[in-house]
């Protein structure tokens, strides 16, 4: 993708000057056209959100990672609505455990817009993890 695409300032975002991650959301969607049967959608709000993610190749990038999806969607269906709370009271009783180290523990990923880059598929994970109903 580098150097393929015209990027301009006034028609897509700058990962270093511009704070965009409120602009898109992820989701997904169950499909035949996939051999995992699902599909990850990006749902953008502006312009130049769809610009910079589709110049970016973003979703397809993502759809490569669908085991991600599949991994939370296996947690949302074979686990209860209380999850963290279990994992909290039952495995990890006892210890000493934040709200977000054990989030961290539990879905892989970050739980604070702010630290979304310190580990893979955080923004992904977390809106996913919305939809599901599993986080708030």
């Amino acid at each position: 993708m580098k150097h393929t695409a015209d990027f301009q300032l006034g028609t897509h975002y700058h990962p270093y000057f511009d704070d965009y991650l409120n602009e898109y959301t992820f989701s997904y969607e169950y499909t035949n056209k996939t051999p995992s049967g699902l599909g990850i959608l990006l749902n953008t709000r502006t312009v130049k959100s769809s610009n910079t993610l589709s110049e970016l190749e973003t979703k397809v990038i993502y759809n490569s990672h669908d085991y991600e999806l599949k991994i939370l969607l296996d947690m949302r269906y074979k686990f209860s609505d209380n999850y963290l709370s279990i994992l909290q009271e039952k495995v990890l009783c006892g210890i000493s455990i934040s709200a977000e180290e054990l989030y961290s523990i539990a879905f892989g990923s970050e739980m604070q817009e702010g630290k979304f880059g310190h580990r893979p598929f955080s923004k992904f994970k977390n809106d996913i993890l919305r939809e599901l109903g599993i986080i708030t």
